[in-house]
């Protein structure tokens, strides 16, 4: 699998805000209080500042990591040129399997859509299997539907959000500030071809989204208000996500993928 050679030499533990608790980890010192046992004081600690202090140690639970990959129209479709870039869905997979190993090797329990959490060795083989019958998926779902279900979850979630995000921003704030209201934490990958982006087409182009079509005779002469819009699109999601504390990272299919999931990974440790 091209996913385990991508993280052969790669570690990624998202440990949240820490807690004290029974952990082998040291977090920090405090000051003793009454309640706490006499073999509990650190005795060096404590003659350096001639109070008594407590060594305090991270509690060690496992997270739940609860990833979804948009299987929307607009993420089955590749660039057109001869690198033979991955369609979107392709890519955000990869990234997916790619988090799936690395999180499931440091005791995080993981799950893809509506299976359950799991640490076994084998969930992001079992993953895998998942991701290519959701690609199959005859009804398509946006991200926001797909966010209404974790209304139902009953203990706190970190969500791993996958798509191209071509979606209502209204839509996917009412959902996002719905999840953050129960304390879940996310984050969000936007995978976009380059041609999104830059829209340098030129003159008569027909541009296709699964059954449908749009003739356009003089591509030029729409470029500044596509580029407007795409814009305003952008700025309207990273509001978003940054206004409900939900991380944010782009990535392109024409960019080097070893080099995004060392610099996603950079991210998520200093970010989570």
């Amino acid at each position: 699998m091209r996913a385990e050679n991508l993280t052969q030499h790669l570690r990624l533990g998202i440990h949240g805000r820490k807690r004290a608790g029974t952990g082998e980890e040291f977090w920090q010192f405090r000051q003793a209080r009454q309640e706490d046992a006499h073999r509990a004081i650190d005795w060096r600690q404590s003659a350096k500042n001639e109070t008594l202090f407590v060594r305090e140690r991270e509690l060690e639970a496992a997270n739940r990591v609860a990833f979804h990959l948009s299987n929307a129209p607009s993420m089955m479709v590749r660039s057109n040129n001869r690198e033979k870039r991955p369609e979107k869905f392709e890519r955000g997979a990869l990234i997916l399997l790619c988090l799936s190993i690395l999180l499931q090797k440091t005791g995080d329990m993981i799950a893809f859509g509506n299976m359950p959490f799991s640490n076994a060795p084998n969930e992001p083989e079992k993953i895998a299997y998942q991701l290519a019958d959701h690609e199959k998926a005859s009804q398509p779902i946006t991200m926001a539907k797909i966010l209404s279900y974790g209304k139902h979850a009953t203990k706190k979630n970190l969500y791993f959000l996958i798509s191209d995000f071509y979606e209502d921003p209204e839509l996917l704030d009412k959902e996002i500030k719905t999840l953050r209201n129960q304390g879940h934490d996310g984050v969000a990958i936007q995978i976009t071809m380059p041609e999104e982006s830059n829209f340098n087409f030129q003159g008569a182009h027909r541009f296709t989204l699964g059954e449908d079509a749009l003739d356009v005779m003089k591509v030029q002469a729409i470029h500044e208000e596509y580029h407007t819009l795409y814009q305003q699109h952008q700025e309207a999601l990273r509001n978003v996500f940054k206004k409900n504390g939900f991380m944010f990272f782009a990535h392109r299919t024409d960019e080097d993928i070893k080099t995004f999931i060392a610099t996603l990974i950079e991210g998520l440790q200093n970010g989570l």
